[in-house]
This record gives C-alpha cells, sequence and structure tokens, in this order.
C-alpha cells in the first residue's frame, strides 16, 4: 500500500508531500489543481519514462519519493529478492529527473537500473484510466493471480526451488564440461611436447655437448685462422718437421761413431717427428 509520496520540482509542483491512509483515499480538486501531476510523479517513482519536460521550470532537477507497506506475499517481493534485495515490511522508491533528462532510479536508497525500478513498480501500482493499461489485461499476471486465490504459495515455493537447483546444476554442468575441455586441451599440449622431445632424443650431457659446439661454432674464423698458422709452421718449407727430420738425419750420420750416446737424442728426435706428422694431418 501507499503510504507517503513526496513530490519536489515536477512540473508546477514545487514541494507537497502527501500521506496516505489505509484504505479508500480520494483526491478531488478543480481542473489545473494538480491531481494528474501527481499521478505523473507517482507512475514516475515507480519506473515511467522519465522526460525533461516534468522538471520544474529554473529548477535544476525533479525528484520523487514514495513509500511503501510491503506485506509478507506482496508480489513485488519476487522481483526484490531475484535483484539481490531483501526486503523487509516497508520499502522505498525515488527517481531523480535531471533538468537535460537523465535520470536516476533507487530502491531502499540503492541505485538500480529503470526497468528494475519498472518491473518493481508494476507489482506496487496499478492505474486504471481511459488510456492506461490494465493490469488483468497482462497475460503474465493472470498465473499470479490464479495462485494467490488457489493459496498455492508452498507449492509455488517448491517450484521455485526446483528451479533454481536445476539452473544451478546446468550451470554446474557447463562449468565442468569447460573445465574438462581445458584440461583436454591442455593434455594435447603437453602431448605435443612430448612427441618434439621425443623427436629430438635427448641425452644425458647431451647440453655441454651442444655447449661446446655452440662456442666453436661462434668462433669458427678464429679457430681457423689458427688451424692454418699451426700447420703452416708444422708444414714443409722451414717448417717444424722439416727441421726435426733434418736434425734426424743429421745424428744418423754419426750414430755409430757415438757409440750409444746418442741414442735417446735420436729416439726423441723421432717420436716428435712422428708426432709432429700426425698434429700435421
Amino acid at each position: 500500500m501507499l503510504r507517503r509520496l513526496c513530490v519536489r520540482d515536477v512540473v508546477l509542483i514545487e514541494a507537497v508531500d502527501v500521506d496516505f491512509a489505509a484504505g479508500l483515499n480520494v483526491l478531488t480538486g478543480e481542473t489545473g489543481a494538480g491531481k494528474s501531476i501527481l499521478l505523473d510523479a507517482l507512475g514516475l517513482a515507480v519506473g515511467a519514462r522519465g522526460d525533461a519536460a516534468l522538471v520544474r521550470a529554473g529548477a535544476a532537477a525533479a525528484s520523487v519519493v514514495a513509500a511503501f507497506d510491503l506485506p509478507a506475499r506482496h508480489g513485488a517481493r519476487d522481483a526484490l529478492v531475484e535483484a539481490g534485495f531483501a526486503p523487509g515490511d516497508s520499502l522505498v522508491v525515488r527517481r531523480v529527473v535531471q533538468a537535460d533528462g537523465r535520470s536516476r532510479a533507487f530502491i531502499d536508497d540503492q541505485p538500480v537500473t529503470v526497468g528494475l525500478l519498472n518491473t518493481v513498480g508494476e507489482a506496487l501500482v496499478e492505474v486504471h484510466g481511459q488510456h492506461d493499461q490494465r493490469g488483468l489485461l497482462r497475460p503474465e499476471t493472470h498465473r499470479r493471480l490464479l495462485d494467490a486465490f488457489g493459496g498455492h504459495e508452498e507449492r509455488l515455493a517448491r517450484v521455485a526451488g526446483a528451479y533454481r537447483d536445476w539452473q544451478d546444476a546446468r550451470e554446474a554442468e557447463t562449468r565442468i564440461g569447460a573445465e574438462a575441455a581445458a584440461r583436454e586441451a591442455e593434455r594435447a599440449a603437453l602431448d605435443a611436447t612430448l612427441g618434439e622431445l621425443g623427436a629430438l632424443d635427448p641425452k644425458p650431457g647431451e647440453d655441454a655437448a651442444l655447449a661446446g659446439a655452440r662456442t666453436r661454432l661462434a668462433h669458427a674464423q678464429r679457430i681457423a685462422e689458427a688451424v692454418e698458422t699451426a700447420r703452416a709452421a708444422l708444414a714443409g718449407g722451414g717448417g717444424a718437421v722439416d727441421r726435426v727430420r733434418g736434425a734426424e738425419r743429421a745424428l744418423a750420420k754419426v750414430t755409430e761413431a757415438a757409440a750409444g750416446a746418442l741414442d735417446g737424442a735420436a729416439q726423441a728426435l723421432e717420436r716428435c717427428r712422428i708426432e709432429g706428422a700426425e698434429a700435421m694431418a
């Protein structure tokens, strides 16, 4: 039940507070007294379309606050609970329309969308008039009225609970399926990695050998130059091997005359010549 309506800067109304008693309340007055403005203000508070034309001339914004009693079985409770509210015995809705046409909506002083305010407002207020929509003509209200008339609240609660459980189960199934798909994709990626490692056929200590090969390749030019220098030093034309060979021939001429005194030197020269030739090769 509507208990109080507070209107500020709406059309011609600067400020008015109206308290309503239980039962029938009647607003009377001559044409232009503001009865329709109060209805427009109430409609604005429960989610009707906001318009800058509703803002009183010279005002920065129009605001309407409507307070309602909310019985335990009131139809607005379902929409409020679904939106995350914990409705009590009363409900306060508020709507603010700026002079530029922008509007804000509040339920129990919490900001909400105009769509949610309209959904809750349809359960709070039903306007009957020559050109207004009647609730009884809206098919979506028929089942609620029939269930209320038949006293099926407990059964409705059980069905609603079963539906929520079904929804939760569907969400869990979707989540588990997504997790399983993610694990399968990860397994496939790991299998591909293992396949690549198997094709490489790594061996223990192979990293050290690869590091050595990389070092050799990085210094290939310097190594080639050093090898060529060593080869030239050992090769003919005054190279080390030729010199050792010459020394060996010189001692061979006097080996018998030395009577064994030069055998050690001759053997050393022979080893030096052989190993030098191998090094050069």
